[in-house]
């Protein structure tokens, strides 16, 4: 894709050559060539450049807490005020919807925010998607947290968000290759907050079974999917996993590659299960806390049952997790550990692929069932199942549950 800089187009001069034979009839008039000189020039115009506040009745902007307001005043302004931040870990979240309504430019988002009493409030700011195709809108939302609690008055802050909106010059950005460019989901495109709160209030008929949201860790995208939104009586049973109980999202993408016990044939061992497992460490610890502040949040802590290759009850573990790997009969019915967990919803369908990708390339990943010997059980890179010794090599492709 070339790279076409908006405030200064390359001038394209053409010659045009006309020519034009008379010769019927007048032997003494030959050829005459016609040439036709110019030059053009395009003009910076800002008003091509347009991001906005979308301001919709009953759908943005939003805020939490009864008696709280937030306005769109125009544009590119706008306001909020809360006031019911009353004891030590309130919190209010504000949610707007941003659109790039330009002219064939596209937009890289950044939200900067100051807050003025730093020790009483926390003020913290998310952006779903940061770079936006012409036409393209994403979910801008800013949390503010009381951390400290007033003991003789009443305290303030100030807080002033400011929307930055950079234009973008690579052609990829705006969005002219219309195929390339589809309309998101409402899951992928409403913000984690507003998510969690359709789910606590049983408001999930808009999101469908496999859709899929992005969600940038560190410097890198990643992709999402709604894996399942059933539960069962089993779920309330405390030998029961809940890690296919809800609302479940999963990742479609390898995160990391790594053993789950042991680094070599002589260390490999299933003993301990998927709670002695190394992925068990990395996803609760390094990645959960790297994921956005907007996703931790509604994570919610989860009972995971899981195997010792028997499925009877005194030999199975129970650890509750924030992320935690599938198992084999949450994507396969009829697994080693049926009595344990269900299906997801997402692999009832037998046709609905199990393959996950690591760099741009499908790739095995684990699943935290321990199979005979010294095998956990996974997915192959062409979407079957299988199993191999627990010190190799394999995907992570953890999930979570909102509730």
């Amino acid at each position: 894709m070339n790279t076409r800089n908006v405030k200064q187009l390359k001038v394209l001069i053409f010659t045009l050559i006309a020519i034009v034979t008379l010769g019927i009839g007048y032997a003494g008039i030959t050829a005459i060539n016609l040439v036709i000189n110019g030059d053009a020039t395009a003009s910076v115009n800002d008003q091509n450049f347009k991001v906005k506040f979308l301001s919709e009745e009953n759908v943005t902007p939003t805020i939490t807490g009864e008696g709280n307001t937030v306005s769109v005043k125009d544009d590119i302004t706008a306001e909020f005020s809360i006031s019911t931040l009353t004891r030590l870990g309130d919190s209010e979240v504000v949610t707007f919807k941003v659109k790039n309504d330009s002219n064939g430019i596209g937009a890289d988002i950044a939200l900067n925010v100051i807050n003025s009493n730093p020790e009483y409030f926390k003020v913290t700011e998310y952006i779903e998607d940061t770079q936006l195709k012409v036409g393209d809108i994403t979910t801008a939302t800013v949390t503010v947290e009381m951390i400290k609690t007033p003991i003789e008055n009443d305290v303030s802050t100030s807080i002033t968000a400011k929307l930055i909106a950079n234009a973008i010059e690579d052609d990829a950005a705006t969005g002219n290759d219309s195929a390339s460019v589809e309309e998101p989901t409402p899951f992928g495109r409403d913000s984690w907050a507003v998510i969690k709160s359709n789910v606590q209030s049983g408001s999930t008929g808009q999101y469908n079974i496999g859709d899929t949201k992005q969600v940038k860790i560190g410097d890198k995208y990643y992709t999402l999917r709604l894996a399942n939104k059933s539960t069962n009586d089993n779920c309330n049973n405390e030998s029961y996993s809940e890690t296919a109980c809800g609302f479940v999202v999963e990742f479609v993408d390898v995160v990391k590659s790594s053993g789950m016990i042991g680094y070599d044939w002589a260390s490999a061992t299933t003993n301990g299960g998927y709670p002695a497992s190394r992925p068990r460490e990395f996803i609760n610890g390094e990645l959960f806390q790297s994921l956005p502040e907007q996703l931790k949040s509604v994570i919610v802590p989860t009972r995971v049952i899981s195997n010792y290759y028997s499925d009877y009850a005194d030999s199975n573990y129970s650890t509750t997790d924030y992320l935690y790997l599938l198992s084999y009969n949450e994507i396969n019915s009829n697994g080693p550990d049926y009595r344990l967990t269900k299906i997801l919803d997402y692999y009832k369908t037998t046709d609905n692929d199990k393959t996950k990708y690591f760099n741009g390339n499908s790739y095995s990943w684990w699943l935290r069932t321990v199979g005979n010997g010294i095998a956990f059980f996974l997915v192959q890179a062409n979407g079957s199942l299988g199993g191999n010794a627990s010190y190799l090599g394999y995907g992570i492709a953890p999930a979570f549950r909102i509730a």
